[in-house]
Formats: C-alpha cells, structure tokens, sequence
C-alpha cells in the first residue's frame, strides 16, 4: 500500500513540475516573439539630443534602431484603438504619423487590458500615463 501511495506522489510530482515548466516556457516565449504594433511616432532623429527634445512634446519613449532615434507617443495592437491619442496629439498641436512596427512585447495580456482602457472614457492625463507605461514595455 505504501509503495503505491509513493508511485501516486511521484507520478503527481512529476506532472505538477511538468505543467510548470510548461507554463513558464511558454510565457518566455511570448515575451520574445515580435508582433505587429501601431504607433504614433512623433519623429526619428540622428541625433539623441533632438529626439529628447521632441519627446518633451508630450509624454514619449525613445528607441534606438539602425543609428536612429525613434521618438513614439502611441502603440497598440489595433489603429483604431490610438484614436484618443491622435485627438490629443491633434489637439496640442503635436506632428505625428502612424505606421506598423515589430516590437517585442514583455505581456501580451497587459496590452490587452490597455487596449480596453483606450476606448473607455478616462482623463487625458490617465490615458497618457498608461500609454507611457505600456510603450516602456516593449522593445524594438
């Protein structure tokens, strides 16, 4: 009887520490798979200093490809979900342009959930926040 309750134990441990594993290998991938983004892009500059300046303008990150500054004010998943931000942009007097670009993305379920937040009615300023928040978690 105990040899089987021992074999039951381990078969249980066994599997538990499989599922695990196979869960955090998961989440590692996803974290390292590009996907397809929308931003707003508020200019790429040579220069860093003159990216730091544009991205003053108005609550943005800054990204380093090929030997250029790219200053982003938006992403998302979906075009129409950056629409308050537009209006905002708009609104301030701030150039910008939306285009497709591959980012890495540390939770894929965090930006889902901020994509909900984008179509709800929050203050500007909360709408700014989370965005920065969510363009300081991916990387080019």
């Amino acid at each position: 009887m105990k040899k089987i309750v021992v074999i039951l134990l381990a078969i249980l441990s066994g599997a538990i520490l499989s599922i695990t594993i196979l869960l955090y290998t998961h989440k590692r991938e996803e974290r390292s798979e590009l996907n397809e983004f929308y931003v707003l892009q508020l200019g790429t500059y040579e220069n860093k200093a003159n990216a730091l300046q544009k991205s003053e303008e108005y609550p943005s990150v800054i990204f380093e490809k090929d030997g250029f500054y790219l200053v982003l004010a938006g992403v998302s998943f979906h075009e129409n979900s950056l629409q308050r931000l537009e209006d905002s942009l708009t609104k301030k007097g701030i150039s910008f342009y939306k285009k497709k670009l591959k980012l890495k993305v540390s939770s894929i379920e965090d930006f889902k959930k901020y994509e909900l937040f984008l179509g709800k009615e929050i203050q500007e300023t909360t709408l700014e926040y989370l965005n920065l928040k969510m363009l300081g978690s991916v990387e080019i």
